[in-house]
């Protein structure tokens, strides 16, 4: 699937789940609907995903990171590997996780930009566009998402955007064949 079409199907999920939420949550002001436990929210592609601060132990940006090794034969979800502290680690693309794997001739360029998250008790790292920051949500609803605050410190350029609150680690299970080096 050409990146456009891969995100033009993201905007479309964008703007389905945009409008489920405000659907859920007509009647109610947005100061009646409860606020959600602080996550990490990151920008994967066109979608804001939501992640339990615990599961991360570190967050680093493309200049701080190691260069990673890339395979040529590398799948889009599993981009790259490079070490830490003498051990070696698997770098995955979250947005190839959720469903918008990248292009084969994009997983390069993808190893070396973005925002690298590493994960808790196992040797890996999600590659996302950027973080947000650790951020308090409102809760939208429908128990997949949460809504940016549109006032208050964690309010930003993304209010009122609907972030997908995702557990990564059910789908990392899909790589164990393929980290099993990492």
């Amino acid at each position: 699937m050409s990146p456009e079409r891969v995100a033009e199907a993201a905007r479309r999920a964008r703007v389905l789940a945009e409008r489920t939420a405000m659907l859920a949550g007509r009647g109610r002001e947005p100061e009646q609907r409860a606020s959600l436990a602080p996550r990490l929210v990151c920008e994967v592609g066109q979608v804001l995903v939501g992640l339990e601060p615990a599961l991360v132990t570190g967050v680093r940006t493309a200049a701080a990171w190691p260069v990673p090794f890339v395979a040529p034969q590398a799948t889009g979800r599993l981009i790259g590997l490079f070490a830490q502290g003498g051990h070696p680690y698997g770098l995955v693309d979250l947005s190839a996780l959720l469903g918008a794997p990248l292009p084969p001739d994009a997983v390069r360029e993808a190893a070396s930009r973005g925002t690298m998250l590493i994960l808790k008790g196992r040797r890996l790292a999600l590659r996302v566009e950027r973080v947000l920051g650790l951020l308090t949500l409102r809760d939208a609803g429908d128990g997949r998402h949460g809504i940016l605050p549109a006032d208050g410190p964690d309010a930003g350029p993304e209010d009122g955007r609907l972030v997908l609150l995702r557990d990564p680690l059910p789908l990392l299970a899909s790589l164990d064949g393929e980290t099993a080096g990492a």
